[in-house]
């Protein structure tokens, strides 16, 4: 396949705000066809889930993540950071 690239998105801010989105979006004249996350965190980064992972349009992936809510093994501050694969719009 010609013309795809891997667009990282920015890192969310480090702390222990929940939910988190964060979104990586395609050069112009690209479209997202898949994408993912990295999740960082200076606790348990088990306690995090996903919330959605999905193209939220045409040419961005999006992704939202939420703490799981523990009195006894909290995440502590943590980041999500999306990115996408785009190839040339036809």
């Amino acid at each position: 396949m010609s013309g795809w690239e891997r667009v990282i998105g920015t890192v969310s801010a480090s702390n222990s705000s929940s939910p988190k989105t964060a979104a990586a979006n395609c050069t112009a004249g690209k479209n997202v066809i898949g994408g993912g996350y990295v999740l960082a965190a200076s606790g348990d980064v088990s306690k995090l889930s996903v919330v959605s992972n999905w193209p939220s349009d045409g040419d961005t992936w999006s992704v939202t993540v939420r703490e799981d809510v523990s009195l006894f093994t909290p995440a502590g501050n943590w980041t999500v950071q999306a990115y996408a694969i785009c190839i040339t719009a036809p």
